[in-house]
């Protein structure tokens, strides 16, 4: 029983593409000018904290899509390997 991985690229790509699609359109924003009128201590904290989450919501969509180039080039490389042993097994067949 031989130990092999078979990997579907067209399975993959599709994955990763629509990982890059979702990184894309998230969108981190939150209104700038949510208190108007209100001086609530309670606004000053809610703009705040929608300040650090939209910071964080950026950070986490440029990982998103550093990861899913990551796993993208890791997929090609795979698939060159597979073609460099497939003409090279092919070639000792001969």
């Amino acid at each position: 029983m031989g130990k092999e991985i078979l990997m579907k690229y067209s399975g993959i790509d599709t994955a990763l593409s629509q990982l890059r699609l979702s990184a894309q359109a998230l969108d981190p924003s939150f209104p700038q000018d949510i208190k108007g009128l209100n001086v609530l201590d309670t606004m000053d904290k809610l703009s705040d904290i929608n300040t650090k989450l939209e910071a964080l919501l950026k950070s986490y969509q440029a990982l998103l899509i550093k990861s899913e180039q990551m796993a993208g080039s890791s997929v090609e490389l795979m698939r060159a390997a597979d073609k460099k042993l497939s003409t090279v097994s092919t070639s000792i067949l001969k």
